[in-house]
């Protein structure tokens, strides 16, 4: 069986803001590229790149919560979203528990629009991984002896009859607990290397680029070319780094030697 969150009644707040986001980071950058290489050009393309970071991780947030599922069956209980399945054996539950207050004040405002993913501390239940639309005092809780599962199904009299029946019923197979990762997340590159070369390299091409600007002379053609070097390692480079790490941090440390040479090369003039 398959339960839909509870609404919470933002949904509408959370969509209108990540529009709006969109809709200023896209103008900013399109704006941009379209008044010619000068000082408030690059203000608004920085403004562009700085506005893209919340619109992603808004944009991320929203995409958990539409897409959150609770699947219910006689070997598991699958906590899912667009992040990835999170699997609640149904061999290891020992009791479900409607209701819990939070040890610690919880901050809403500040985890808005999803504050109630993550792990936070219950009274009697220690530290609960919740993947939920309503507050500790609604959830509904899955103790496992693993740990513990803070749930918001929309019918929750329905949820948690699903779940006693099936438990009563007893596994056909025995399942360990496990987090299981969408496949897009396995192209995301971690590692000090993609962070130091690639997020660097990028920082360091704003920076050779606002000397330009701010020199009032136009970007070289070297500069550019840089810059769509570096943008092109770091793509094959996040390809590669599935299959070799080392390739990819090789391909990627290329990319900044070339943002390197231009800065030096830029020193020179």
């Amino acid at each position: 069986m398959i339960f839909r969150p509870a609404p919470d009644g933002m949904a509408s707040q959370r969509w209108a803001t990540l529009l709006l986001l969109a809709a200023v980071t896209v103008g900013s950058l399109v704006a941009a590229f379209s008044l010619g290489w000068d000082r408030v050009a690059f203000l608004l393309l920085l403004s562009g790149l700085v506005l893209a970071i919340p619109t992603i991780t808004l944009a991320l947030r929203v995409c958990r919560l539409a897409t959150l599922r609770y699947l219910v069956d006689r070997n598991s209980i699958v906590i899912r979203d667009c992040f990835g399945s999170i699997v609640v054996p149904m061999c290891s539950l020992e009791r479900v528990k409607i209701g819990g207050k939070a040890t610690r004040p919880y901050r809403r405002h500040r985890r808005w629009p999803v504050p109630f993913f993550g792990i936070a501390p219950v009274d009697g239940l220690g530290f609960v991984f919740m993947a939920a639309t309503l507050p500790p005092e609604e959830q509904v809780y899955l103790i496992t002896t693993a740990g513990s599962y803070g749930v918001s199904p929309n019918d929750e009299d329905r949820f948690v009859q699903a779940v006693e029946e099936r438990f009563r019923l007893g596994p056909t197979r025995e399942l360990e607990g496990d987090m299981v990762p969408r496949r897009w997340r396995e192209w995301l590159p971690s590692g000090i290397c993609f962070w130091v070369v690639v997020v660097g390299g990028g920082v360091l091409w704003l920076y050779l680029l606002a000397l330009d600007v701010w020199q009032d002379r136009r970007p070289g053609t070297f500069l550019l070319g840089a810059g769509v070097l570096w943008f092109v390692d770091a793509l094959v480079g996040t390809v590669w780094s599935r299959r070799s790490r080392k390739a990819a941090c090789a391909v990627w440390l290329v990319a900044l030697a070339v943002l390197i040479l231009a800065w030096r090369a830029m020193g020179l003039h």
